[in-house]
């Protein structure tokens, strides 16, 4: 339900915007967002959860922002509010830091991959649902019904949290020396940078300016749901394969395929001139 409300209206959210500021650099700005405050937030967010122990209340919050972004952003009509409803999201996205914490925490340690792993499957599923909705509640009820169904499933996140008894996590001491000496590790730094740059791909192309390509070669707003569906279905399905693969295939081996399959994927975008 968590990602449900984040991604109801992602498919044609590019056209949203860009149906209501006319501008393709509007839409590149509004949408970054969501990816600039996720960045700001995750880190502090990180560094409170360790220092309280406490996720339940992080997670609260989290939802709320999320259910009070998707309603700015459909009640928006300029930039300022289309910017500050997508900022929300962004922050709301953040949650998915105590929501780590608070499932991993279910585990032992070793089993650390297959948790999650486990949370990362759910999200996808989530994903996928959410946006193979999209085009049809559109067709339905217009753009606002995707953000009222957005915001209505963050209202379910904080109804279900709150029946749930959550146990408080070990707390850590954080500090600017612990920090920057996670920032030092190479085995952290690097399949960061990695990461760094697939979202760039990922969220430049599927999230963003796909849907707007598919639209001018013809999709509709239900294709174009597809569209974004279909990829997330690929990465529900790599993340149900990642744990028994990687016990059976060198990492780095998953890892270059996974990027060069990710590469070619780009590529076809970039040469389509047809949804077939």
């Amino acid at each position: 339900f968590y990602w449900m409300s984040q991604y109801l209206f992602v498919p044609t959210l590019p056209e949203f915007v860009l149906e209501r500021t006319g501008s393709l650099v509007a839409v590149g700005i509004i949408l970054s967002m969501y990816g600039l405050w996720q960045a700001v937030i995750r880190m502090p967010l990180g560094i409170a959860v360790d220092k309280t122990g406490r996720g339940k209340g992080f997670l609260v919050v989290g939802f709320l922002v999320g259910a009070a972004g998707a309603l700015v952003l459909a009640f928006g009509k300029g930039t300022a509010a289309l910017t500050v409803g997508r900022s929300m999201n962004g922050i709301a996205a953040g949650t998915w830091v105590p929501l780590i914490v608070v499932f991993s925490a279910l585990f032992p340690p070793r089993e650390a991959v297959v948790a999650t792993s486990l949370l990362t499957f759910s999200g996808s599923f989530g994903r996928m649902i959410a946006t193979s909705l999209t085009g049809w509640l559109n067709e339905i009820g217009g753009y606002p019904l995707a953000f009222y169904l957005g915001a209505a499933a963050a209202v379910v996140c904080i109804v279900i949290i709150a029946a749930m008894k959550i146990e408080r996590v070990d707390t850590h001491v954080v500090s600017a020396h612990s920090i920057a000496a996670v920032f030092r590790r190479a085995d952290v730094l690097l399949p960061s940078i990695i990461s760094a740059v697939m979202q760039f791909g990922n969220w430049a192309v599927i999230f963003s300016f796909m849907p707007i390509l598919a639209a001018q070669i013809g999709a509709d707003q239900v294709t174009q749901s597809l569209l974004v569906s279909a990829s997330i279905v690929s990465m529900t399905i790599g993340n149900l394969l990642n744990a028994p693969t990687v016990r059976r295939v060198p990492r780095t081996v998953v890892l270059y395929v996974t990027i060069f399959l990710f590469a070619v994927g780009i590529g076809v975008f970039v040469i389509a001139h047809t949804i077939v």
